[in-house]
Order: C-alpha cells, then structure tokens, then sequence
C-alpha cells in the first residue's frame, strides 16, 4: 500500500504568516546577511531574533561529509556516512517505496550530523551522457524520475531534514563544473 503524502507538522498558512512576522521583524542587512549565508554551508544565524546558524550539505546519494571547507571548520562532524548506490540504480527498481526508505536514511544521517538542510536531490533529467553529474539524477524517464524524487523528498522530510531539489534542467554538460 502506497503511504499518503508528506503532511508538514506546522499548516502551510501558519507557517507562512510565521515566517513572514520574522521577516518583517529583520533590517535590511540582516536580510541581506542572512541569504548570503556565512562559513560556506551555514545560513547566517540572526541572535537579536533567536534564529541559529543552520548547516547544509550536498547530497542526493549520502551525506557529503566535510570535516573542513577551505578555512571553515565545522562543529560537529560525522566520523563516517553511508554511500549509497546512484540515483539512477534506484530508479531502475520503479519502487517508490524504496525510494522513501532509501531517503530517510540520509534524513536519519543528516540529524545525526547536525544537518538540517540536504542540497539535494538533484532532479534534472539525462541528455547527455557525458553529464559530469549524472551521478545525481534519476535518469531520463521524466514519469519515473518525478515519482522517485517525490518519494525522495517525502522520506527526507519526514525526519526533519529539508530537501532542496536542484539542477531543474539545462544542467546538461559542464566544463571543470563549470
């Protein structure tokens, strides 16, 4: 039996007009400073308004562990993450339950390690198969992809983790990643 979709614990609305008090509550700079980001992986914590630093990492296979980022140590590392198989390898299954279950394991890993924003999954479609990121997509079926990553997202979610979906299209070919 298929499991219903990801309901948040706060009602959209709520959320919203939470949101937006803090929002109205911030100066310029700290608007500014805030979606900036500070220590590379880190949105910028606001005290004056209790709002914390938040870590991020990369991921759509496992957390990317990272004990360091150029001058940037980070507080609490973990000592070891699970490598899992490539996106393209799960959708090949066609188990959106699956996908789920594999999802909340990096959401479990991610809490873990402090993390509260997963830079993942990455959703673009293959075109190319030289793709230098092909690693982080879930193939060429668009059907299949979208029921896979929506699976991905729901079972991220449902530890706490927030997923940022990336690479929406054109991410086709790179050059050095660039």
């Amino acid at each position: 039996p298929e499991k219903p979709v990801f309901t948040p614990p706060v009602d959209y609305e709520i959320a919203t007009m939470w949101a937006d008090s803090i929002v109205n509550l911030m100066t310029i700079d700290e608007k500014i400073s805030f979606i900036g980001g500070d220590r590379i992986f880190f949105t910028t914590a606001i005290p004056r308004l209790n709002i914390p630093a938040v870590m991020m990492t990369d991921a759509t296979q496992g957390v990317h562990l990272r004990e360091q980022f150029h001058q940037y140590k980070y507080e609490k590392v973990l000592p070891k993450s699970t490598a899992f198989p490539s996106p393209i390898l799960l959708a090949s299954t066609w188990n959106r339950s699956l996908a789920r279950q594999y999802a909340q394991a990096i959401g479990e890993e991610c809490k873990a390690g402090g993390i509260a924003i997963l830079l993942g999954p990455g959703m673009n479609i293959y075109r190319i198969s030289q793709c230098g990121r092909n690693f982080e997509y879930f193939g060429e079926d668009p059907f299949l992809a979208s029921r896979m990553i929506e699976n991905y997202v729901t079972g991220l979610q449902s530890t706490g983790t927030i997923a940022t979906l990336k690479h929406f299209v054109a991410n086709n070919s790179d050059f050095f990643r660039r």
